[in-house]
């Protein structure tokens, strides 16, 4: 039988008689018109973001794509590469490693939670679910402090996460640990028109009582520089934006609990990020017979 390039039928690309980029994007795009968002080229598999939830990441599929024995049985998907990543640590009890990379928007962040949540799914039994659970939500607890709207992205990571998940010799999870390294921290100082700093600081002034705000003597949120927007609208453009953020906060409140942190933890959290509210809203002038500098307002430095 013979497919035509651009027929959106073909689920690996390295089987291509011409390997160039028109005939590669012809096909990905045809594929995509038919809502296929997944395509191999040889072990490597594409994923084009549809910007919109899909129904293929159920149990179904969890069990559909658990221990298969030859990649062309069904069609392409990211179960597979987390499949296949298990079963050869299981078999070679060396370990493995799956590299998910991409431009700002891709799907990176999302595609990593559904490999986790499949690896999780192929190694755990029941008795596992409360260790499966807080290994999942460590992901949008670092999304809270690492992630920040960008131009082209909601919920952009601005920062790279290396994360690492530990197995017995019989394939059973037992733990993760989770790096975080080239954190964009020049966010924390200034960010673009139509973006805005990491999420929790917005969590923070939505999610606080008005008493607890005051106990860390903060004001409303476009008295501190790095929370206003560039262009001078409101920090939290409208209802529903606050209520998100409510929401958001108590879910990484509950989370941080289940994690094992302590109320005397989460509160020093929150006093850290208050301190880098106050510590940026600090402004020097030039002093002109010192030749030196002077703080304008003493008050965000004493607090």
């Amino acid at each position: 039988m013979v497919i035509k390039v651009g027929s959106g039928e073909i689920d690996d690309l390295s089987t291509l008689t011409v390997l160039d980029k028109e005939s590669l994007l012809r096909e990905l795009r045809a594929r995509y018109k038919k809502g296929i968002i997944y395509t191999y080229i040889g072990d490597v598999l594409i994923a084009i973001n549809p910007f919109k939830q899909l129904n293929i990441y159920e149990k179904q599929q969890h069990d559909l794509y658990k221990y298969v024995q030859y990649r062309n049985q069904l069609v392409p998907h990211l179960f597979w590469i987390a499949d296949q990543a298990y079963r050869k640590l299981c078999l070679s009890k060396t370990s493995q490693c799956i590299a998910v990379s991409g431009e700002s928007g891709a799907g990176k962040t999302e595609s990593t939670k559904l490999i986790v949540s499949h690896i999780i799914h192929c190694s755990g039994d029941a008795g596992d679910r409360e260790l499966q659970n807080r290994i999942i939500e460590t992901s949008p607890l670092l999304e809270a402090f690492g992630n920040a709207q960008t131009c082209m992205n909601q919920n952009s990571s601005r920062f790279g996460k290396y994360l690492q998940l530990d197995f017995t010799d019989t394939g059973r999870i037992i733990g993760a640990k989770v790096y975080e390294y080239l954190l964009e921290k020049s966010r924390v100082v200034q960010h673009g028109p139509g973006e805005r700093t990491f999420h929790f600081f917005y969590y923070l002034f939505a999610g606080l009582e008005k008493e607890t705000l005051e106990y860390f003597y903060l004001d409303d949120p476009e008295t501190y520089r790095i929370l206003k927007d560039p262009c001078g609208g409101k920090v939290f453009p409208d209802r529903s934006d606050v209520e998100y953020c409510r929401q958001m906060f108590n879910t990484q409140k509950e989370i941080m609990q289940r994690l094992g942190f302590t109320k005397e933890d989460i509160n020093m959290v929150f006093t850290i990020l208050s301190a880098i509210l106050h510590l940026t809203n600090i402004r020097f002038s030039h002093d002109d017979e010192t030749d030196g500098v002077y703080i304008e307002d003493e008050y965000p430095l004493e607090v």
